[in-house]
């Protein structure tokens, strides 16, 4: 029978449970070390079949998923942002106050309503929060030149995007940018390159979100740990800085992070840079293990298997190509590029001005956020 107020079984997922509040707690028993050990509800013996519910780290047993029909169709879904009514559409007025010019710093960063509405929810609509948010993303862009980034530093892209170890490629299920990144691919160990490398590609997602226009603005993130080891692991340096970029400057932009295969050694990388994920951007990270038919069945039900490259769990088998990536337009996605008859005129003409070698730039260095 129906709850008074439904218990929802899993966070990420929204799956309302069934039975009735007699809930016991158990063990998760996902294969998964990269949590801390918890509980999630049981509803046997209400719903035998239900023994195994989503915890609220999202690990969901197939023999629950039958329950919920509704599950695969949220899965499908795209997801868009809420729409801000009453107080929230008040708080953008007051933020739209100060940033009256839409057009913002540069043509990937338009301030429109949609740019506001992603700082203000990730400040809980707090206008003063989302405004100070706000103002250190424009300093950002300012500081490391984004809207000039491939013209300026075009021989340095090329460089760090020589091996594939992140690009992006191709939507989801949900219609979300798919960021590829694959650390075992990492060529040069320059800090200053991958970040520049990384801002290079979550702009890139990004524009072709707004080419799409779908609606959609959050990405998914693929992270390949195959061949991961302690000789290509990111400096801590590289890796807080990577986390303050994410989390300060693109926020609302993460809708679901895949870490594939994570071997044993990622345990003393997780410990050491896992407290400085805040809470909402870790609950959107899900660690895929187990079988190769379990990997599949997880991935299947985000990702269209076709589509998703073979080195992923897909059935993709045309590789990255980082000519064709590089050359192409910013808002270009790689996929539609990579199919016969794909072309990318556009290129060039879209960026502006392209320097043929990179030019040195002063810059003061961001400080990862300590919190």
């Amino acid at each position: 029978p129906p709850l008074s107020a439904p218990w929802r079984c899993g966070d990420a997922y929204g799956i309302p449970c069934a039975c009735k509040p007699a809930h016991k707690l158990a063990p998760c028993t996902s294969t998964s070390w990269s949590r801390k050990p918890h509980t999630f509800h049981v509803c046997w013996p209400h719903h035998p079949a239900a023994a195994k519910p989503s915890c609220k780290f999202g690990h969901v047993s197939s023999r629950s998923k039958g329950l919920f029909p509704s599950w695969k169709q949220e899965m499908t879904e795209l997801q868009l942002p809420p729409k801000p009514d009453g107080s929230q559409l008040q708080a953008l007025k007051a933020l739209r106050d100060t940033y009256p010019d839409e057009n913002g710093a540069d043509a990937n960063f338009p301030l429109d309503d949609a740019c506001l509405l992603r700082y203000l929810r990730a400040r809980d609509y707090n206008v003063e929060a989302a405004r100070e948010m706000l103002q250190s993303t424009l300093d950002f862009r300012a500081q490391y030149h984004v809207g000039e980034l491939f013209s300026l530093f075009e021989s340095q892209l090329r460089k760090e995007n020589e091996t594939g170890k992140t690009y992006a490629r191709g939507f989801d299920k949900r219609g979300r940018a798919i960021l590829y990144m694959r650390p075992a691919f990492e060529n040069t160990g320059d800090h200053d390159g991958n970040i520049n490398h990384l801002i290079y590609n979550m702009e890139r997602a990004c524009a072709m979100l707004r080419a799409k226009a779908t609606g959609v603005e959050k990405l998914m993130l693929l992270v390949d740990y195959k061949n991961y080891s302690l000789f290509n692991a990111p400096p801590m340096k590289t890796s807080r800085a990577t986390l303050d970029i994410l989390q300060n400057h693109y926020p609302e932009r993460l809708g679901c992070a895949m870490l594939l295969n994570p071997p044993f050694i990622f345990r003393a990388f997780w410990a050491a840079i896992s407290p400085f994920i805040d809470p909402v951007t870790a609950d959107k990270i899900q660690f895929v293990t187990g079988s190769e038919s379990a990997r599949l069945e997880h991935l299947s039900e985000y990702l269209d298997i076709n589509k998703l490259e073979e080195g992923a769990g897909g059935r993709n088998t045309v590789p990255f190509d980082s000519q064709v990536y590089m050359d192409s337009a910013l808002h270009e996605d790689l996929e539609a590029l990579l199919r016969p008859g794909g072309t990318s005129g556009s290129a060039r003409s879209a960026r502006g001005s392209v320097g043929s070698e990179s030019r040195p730039v002063e810059r003061t260095p961001v400080k990862p956020n300590e919190g």
